[in-house]
């Protein structure tokens, strides 16, 4: 995961009108609100969101949209919320911008960990509705409550350093820097087995130019150190990895 700020990234063109009139009947309809794909999922949204984060996922920072489609995922669940069954789901956010993330299907949806050649089938796990909070009384049920009391354990890439959070190990899992580093590692399935091998083929490449900086002369380390730069850029597939691993390349 990285840090990405919204500053600067919002739809174009009339988007903003449609979301603020969808909004309006949300709050109307409140539970019985059917949630609109086509305005929370607008070519001009998933074209804000790709420009956001780089085209990659917002949670495991794989490309999105080479090989598959991806989601316009909620960070508050639009419809109903694992954790509290009686909830109607955070409909006056469903076409909040502040609220859209893109997603991998693998991160947001609830897909199996396939086998390997080396390892069985996994689990089916990822996002879908859940949202847990420290304090579940301090949920918001509706659209009057306070969101600012309520305190999420999961991570939100616009709003903090994921990184502060998380980190990684030599055999590629993720691992929790804090609870909700944790938590968020789990709920959105960031050590499924194909994803740890990314990975770990990402920090065989970056390790190979670590050790060459001692063995080169000053020019060809030059141009291998501007090439580590480059990697360990926000908007490079796996980056946070690449930065962790430049942090403590011994430890790798």
């Amino acid at each position: 995961m990285i840090f990405r700020s919204r500053t600067h990234f919002f739809p174009d063109g009339t988007w903003a009108v449609r979301a603020t009139t969808a909004t309006a009947k949300a709050k109307q309809e409140q539970g019985n609100h059917e949630v609109s794909q086509v305005v929370y999922a607008a070519e001009a949204v998933k074209q804000a969101l790709e420009q956001l984060f780089s085209g990659k996922c917002c949670y495991c920072e794989s490309r999105i949209g080479v090989v598959a489609d991806w989601d316009v995922e909620h960070f508050r669940p639009k419809g109903k919320v694992s954790e509290r069954p009686e909830h109607p789901g955070y409909y006056w956010l469903a076409y909040n911008w502040e609220n859209l993330l893109p997603s991998c299907s693998y991160c947001n949806q609830a897909r199996k960990d396939r086998a390997t050649a080396m390892e069985p089938e996994g689990p089916s796990e990822g996002k879908l509705d859940q949202f847990p909070l420290f304090d579940e009384a301090l949920r918001c049920m509706d659209h009057h409550g306070d969101l600012a009391l309520e305190q999420p354990l999961m991570i939100n890439p616009t709003l903090e350093d994921p990184e502060i959070h998380i980190s990684f190990m030599p055999d590629g899992k993720a691992f929790g820097l804090s609870e909700r580093g944790a938590r968020t590692i789990d709920i959105c399935h960031l050590n499924r087995k194909r994803l740890r091998d990314e990975r770990l083929a990402k920090m065989a490449g970056v390790l190979e130019l670590v050790n060459l900086l001692t063995r080169v002369d000053d020019h060809l380390s030059a141009q291998i150190r501007d090439s580590l730069v480059s990697t360990a850029a926000d908007d490079k597939v796996h980056s946070a990895v690449v930065r962790a691993v430049l942090r403590n390349p011994e430890r790798f």
